[in-house]
Parts: structure tokens; C-alpha cells; sequence
């Protein structure tokens, strides 16, 4: 945990809105979650959307699939509240301090005036998702079901505008302050205030997207599976692939042994090390099972391994967070 805040310092808010305390010592992301009791799933997954985010990370992932609908809701609603009753009104208080308004420029109530007018769009932005989003995923999760005329498309189609709107006036704040604020005597105030909105339009923007892929993804799958709940249990109960059970149960030991390795991340020379063979007889092991399984990538063998219980979805996280 302590690797992660410090190497990227975006990652901090999103610590504090999964309602994390600091004090981590030398504690795995695993230990963390579980012993301030917070779905690992879902922390994991959006920790990782905002380091991949440039990426294309796929919302349809495994690890997304895992995700607490109601935990998500939670770190969403703890950003709000850390937004609009902490960071913009101490943000506020130092724009006062920066400014002066006592004489005839109007350019430093032009500056307040604009601020309380971003910092409107943002509690508008925050009781609409109270109002009208999150009450519908909550009545989801109890059971009904979406329509065409009220479904997480629609309700969010409203929200992407609001998040538009929102960046376009924090930039504007930015520039309008680099512009025209004139006040020497206070510039290391200015500057100060200044470097925080830089850093909390970048912050918002991180909240946009996990909104707007991660959360929406989400309430989609579960709108889909509350439509066609008989056939979503078919396919739970329904083998992976009768071709792939088969196949793993051709796979040997040693092979499964190595499988088990390679998911936990493992390089080749570290396997032959644990089970005391060479690199060369690892890679013959792994071209076996390549070819057995018909697979071709980490990612794809992972997915297998799980479900056909060579390893654990908590032995993965747990060497994810380990690395």
C-alpha cells in the first residue's frame, strides 16, 4: 500500500474514498482491504483502471466482474462528500485569502463569482446521482428490473454532461486566474490555490471515467442479469468448456504445478527455481500446455486456471498485490 500512494499521488484520493485510514506499515493491498474491511475486487479494480486508463482496459474484464456494486456506490459517494464539504471549500477559503475585493478592481469577485459557479455545477452533479441514479441501482440490487425508458444509458447520458461542463469550468478557472489575477502581494497564495485546482481537475477526471466506464459498466451487467435471470443461472451452472475440462484433464501434474506459478507471475526462471528443473524443461512444459489448452497469452490462462480451480480468484489477488 505504501508503494502504491507513493508512487502516484492520484491514488491518494482514491484511498481516502474507499473510506481507507492511513497507518499502512508494511501491509499487503490484501491485509489492507481485509483488515479495514473493503472489497479487494473492487479496490483492485479501480486502482488499476486509472493506472491502465490510457491502455483501453476493458470494463468487461474478469477482475471488473468481481466488483461490489454496493462498495463501488460507496467510494462514490465518499468522493463526492470529501469534494463538497472538504477540498472546494478549503480550496474556496484560500481564494479568498488571495484575492482582494475591498477596491475597485472587479476582477477578484470576477474570480470568487466564477468559483461559486463551478462549485454549483459540482452539487448539482453530486444530488443528481443522490436523487436519481444511485436510488435506481439501489432498487436494482433489490430486484427490479430496468425499462427502455429508465436504464443506466439514460440516467448517465444526463451525467456525462454534467461531468463536461464541470471540466470545462474548472479549466476556465485555471486559465482565468493565469490571465488576469494581478496581486503581487499575494501571488504565493494565488499560485498555491492555483496548483490545487491543476490537481483536482486531474483528480475529477479519474472520477469521470470510473463513473462513466467502471460504475456504468457495472449497474449494466446487473440490469442485464436481472432481465434474464434464468438463463444467467444456465450459464453459471453450465461447464466453462467441455473442450477445456477436457484438456485440463490431460494436463500433468508438473504442467498444473507450472500453470499455478505462471498465474501468480512468475518468470520462467524463478519456476525453475521452485521446482529445482531448467528454464528450457519450463518452456517445454509451457509449449505443452499452450498447445493442449490452445491458449496463447497470460491473461487467457489465468481465466482458465481459475475456473477449472488450479488456483484461487484470493491466491491471484493476492500475488497482484504482492508484485
Amino acid at each position: 500500500m505504501e508503494d502504491i500512494i507513493c508512487n502516484d499521488h492520484h491514488t491518494l484520493q482514491i484511498i481516502n474514498s474507499f473510506g481507507f485510514t492511513l497507518g499502512f506499515g508494511e501491509q499487503t493491498v490484501k491485509e489492507a482491504c481485509e483488515n479495514q474491511h473493503i472489497d479487494i475486487a473492487t479496490f483492485l479494480s479501480v486502482i488499476n483502471f486509472i493506472h491502465k486508463q490510457n491502455s483501453n482496459q476493458d470494463p468487461e474484464s474478469p477482475l471488473f466482474s468481481r466488483i461490489s456494486l454496493q462498495t463501488l456506490l460507496d467510494y462514490i459517494q465518499r468522493s463526492h462528500n470529501y469534494f463538497l464539504h472538504y477540498r472546494l471549500p478549503a480550496t474556496r477559503r484560500r481564494l479568498i485569502e488571495a484575492v482582494d475585493c475591498s477596491g475597485g478592481d472587479k476582477i477578484p469577485y470576477l474570480l470568487l463569482k466564477f468559483f461559486d459557479l463551478f462549485l454549483t455545477e459540482v452539487e448539482q452533479h453530486a444530488t443528481y446521482e443522490n436523487t436519481k441514479i444511485h436510488p435506481y441501482v439501489a432498487k436494482l440490487l433489490l430486484g427490479t428490473q430496468p425499462t427502455q425508458e429508465h436504464n443506466i444509458q439514460l440516467l448517465m447520458k444526463k451525467q456525462k454532461e454534467h461531468h463536461r461542463i464541470i471540466r470545462k469550468k474548472m479549466s476556465d478557472l485555471t486559465h482565468v486566474i493565469v490571465k488576469f489575477y494581478k496581486n503581487q502581494k499575494k501571488n504565493q497564495i494565488m499560485n498555491d490555490v492555483l496548483y490545487e485546482l491543476f490537481v483536482m481537475e486531474e483528480d475529477f477526471e479519474y472520477h469521470s471515467l470510473i463513473e462513466e466506464r467502471i460504475f456504468t459498466a457495472c449497474v449494466h451487467s446487473l440490469e442485464e442479469k436481472s432481465q434474464k435471470p434464468q438463463r444467467h443461472k444456465r450459464i453459471l451452472q453450465t461447464p466453462y468448456s467441455q473442450k477445456a475440462q477436457t484438456a485440463f484433464d490431460q494436463l500433468s501434474k508438473r504442467e498444473k504445478e507450472i500453470i499455478s506459478l505462471v498465474t501468480q507471475g512468475l518468470s520462467n526462471k524463478k519456476i525453475a527455481e521452485k521446482l529445482n528443473i531448467s528454464i528450457n524443461t519450463v518452456l517445454t512444459h509451457r509449449r505443452h500446455i499452450n498447445k493442449k489448452l490452445e491458449i496463447h497469452s497470460p491473461t487467457e490462462l489465468t481465466i482458465h486456471a481459475i475456473l477449472n480451480g488450479i488456483i484461487s480468484i484470493h491466491e491471484i489477488d493476492s500475488c497482484n498485490n504482492k508484485i
